[in-house]
């Protein structure tokens, strides 16, 4: 007993091994190609790999829509030993169809560059701050501080869009002092101002100060936050290779054959039944994808076929199917474990014995069933 469980826990580790492995795809650069020309693998994580042309640092791939239009996924690597670069990519392509590439180079950003990349961010955060601050007796934001902040963050998204870092978890994007300062200006009233005690100014040029001074400090705050964020190793866009319509592996249909035991509920109340049992063979047709889709959808699937046997009333007389006189059925089809599948739905069947003539009967039918796949190839 021992022995079994044991095989039975080792199969069930070495599945999920087998699983949860990426597949490869070579990367050639010089060439704009994966795999050596052959299509892309389907329904699968992948794991890119390839050698980075010579003085580059890091790779960002970007995963499009056919037309080029959506990005998909994108995934950044850096350089490891010998300009070899390995990025894993969760994300599953589909079976027969063809996907849009761009492949971006990065190289190291001198420090004088990194330099002046902050200098000009902060110019650009403090003319956004700027004009998005109005009133004269009071302070007032334009937008509210939540709104201002995804702004601000945006804009540094997009001005840090052609850079790459070095650290895997960087995220360019402003602390919640930010947004706190910022809503503790929003509506500030200006009258008495705030650490002025100069009372030779008239109460205007004591509101224009104020102003001033607290969006100083506001700015002040940014740049600080700015200075942290890139004070580490950055690389820059040096060079881009667009890799159009490439293709997709075709996959099976996943059409299958389902061989099986059912019972069929022929008559009769809960405490007096009358039921049969028998083989059955049928086709199924899945409902969805179960990679791609959604799980329950994937693993279930339209079926219907033929009961092998008649079957007996409560007096002993035989009652086969509705015209062709092999009891057919119709389904859904749902699987439990790998290969063994559970079928419910309806069965047509004749009842002949009557005096009245024959009789169709519509009765409901529960089995187990194996699956065997048909193997057909989609587009061939």
């Amino acid at each position: 007993m021992k022995k079994i469980i044991l095989t039975i826990v080792g199969s069930i580790l070495w599945c999920s091994l087998v699983i949860g492995q990426f597949t490869t795809v070579n990367y050639d650069a010089t060439k704009a190609w994966f795999n050596e020309g052959q299509v892309l693998p389907a329904e699968k994580d992948m794991v890119f790999k390839g050698i980075l042309p010579q003085g580059k640092a890091g790779i960002s791939i970007f995963i499009l829509s056919s037309n080029g239009k959506k990005l998909l996924y994108k995934a950044n690597g850096l350089k490891q030993n010998s300009n070899e670069f390995s990025i894993p990519v969760n994300y599953k392509l589909r079976a027969d169809a063809n996907y849009d590439f761009r492949m971006a180079f990065f190289e190291v950003l001198p420090g004088s560059k990194q330099a002046d990349l902050k200098k000009d961010l902060k110019a650009t955060m403090a003319t956004y701050i700027d004009v998005n601050i109005s009133g004269s007796k009071s302070i007032k934001l334009l937008k509210n501080a939540d709104r201002t902040v995804a702004e601000m963050n945006e804009i540094m998204e997009q001005s840090l869009s052609n850079y790459l870092s070095k650290i895997v978890d960087w995220q360019p994007a402003f602390s919640e002092v930010v947004r706190l300062k910022l809503e503790q200006l929003d509506n500030t009233k200006l009258e008495k101002g705030i650490g002025i005690t100069d009372t030779t100014k008239t109460i205007e040029q004591i509101r224009l100060d104020t102003r001033t001074q607290l969006i100083k400090e506001l700015q002040a705050q940014v740049e600080r936050e700015i200075d942290k964020l890139l004070n580490i190793d950055l690389l820059f866009l040096s060079e881009t290779q667009l890799i159009n319509d490439y293709p997709t592996e075709k996959k099976e249909t996943g059409l299958s054959i389902n061989v099986g035991y059912a019972g069929v509920y022929l008559s009769g109340k809960f405490d007096d039944l009358t039921y049969g049992g028998t083989p059955y063979v049928g086709l199924a047709f899945p409902l969805g994808n179960s990679v791609m889709g959604s799980k329950f959808m994937g693993n279930s699937a339209i079926t219907f076929g033929i009961l092998i046997d008649d079957f007996e009333n409560n007096k002993g007389e035989r009652i086969n199917g509705f015209l062709v006189k092999t009891p057919i059925y119709l389904g859904l089809d749902h699987r439990l474990f790998k290969f063994l599948r559970v079928n419910a739905g309806i069965t047509l069947l004749e009842d002949g014995n009557s005096t009245q003539g024959n009789k169709i009967l519509v009765r409901p039918f529960l089995g187990l069933s194996a699956k065997i796949d048909l193997n057909i190839g989609l587009g061939q």
